[in-house]
């Protein structure tokens, strides 16, 4: 078995899969969207359009049984563009790329500069994110200014200007 946040996911927003199998070695994660399997005990996913998607749990405990579990996950909405406050470029896997949350987005840009001005990342693609980096050197903790123009699918236009924090 298992659980999954958020109860109602948007479209790119990214799912934290639980599991609570028990006496489970081995698992195999099946998401319904074209994506490869994983066999990660708890994985995280982001579905990037609307829809009901099986998501499909195997597992197997050291004897060989295996169960299995699917559950119709409905990704629904449209939400404004998201920006968290803070993100963590520690290579953990976990929140280390800064990227406008939201949508589905027609169109996306994001500027980041740093606190005097100058800019150190620019893009006009929603999968692709900050790392906290410019050309290729790890930019210092501290706070960083961003600017997002976003479209929404149905045509609504966001401007967002503010700061976010890095972390290491």
């Amino acid at each position: 078995g298992f659980t999954y946040t958020p109860e109602i996911p948007f479209p790119h927003e990214e799912i934290s899969f639980s599991d609570i199998s028990f006496g489970a070695t081995t698992w195999i994660w099946h998401f319904d969207d074209g994506s490869d399997s994983t066999s990660s005990q708890n994985p995280l996913h982001t579905y990037y359009e609307m829809n009901t998607y099986t998501v499909t749990q195997i597992v197997m405990n050291e004897y060989g049984c295996t169960d299995t579990m699917s559950v119709d996950l409905l990704v629904e909405g449209i939400v404004e563009p998201l920006i968290p406050a803070a993100f963590t470029p520690n290579n953990d896997t976990q929140n280390d790329i800064l990227k406008v949350r939201g949508g589905p987005f027609s169109s996306v840009e994001m500027t980041i500069f740093n606190s005097w001005g100058k800019q150190l990342f620019h893009t006009e693609n929603q999968n692709e994110g900050w790392d906290g980096t410019y050309k290729g050197k790890p930019q210092p903790i501290g706070v960083y200014i961003y600017i997002v123009n976003v479209k929404t699918i149905d045509g609504e236009e966001y401007v967002k200007k503010g700061d976010i924090t890095l972390l290491r």
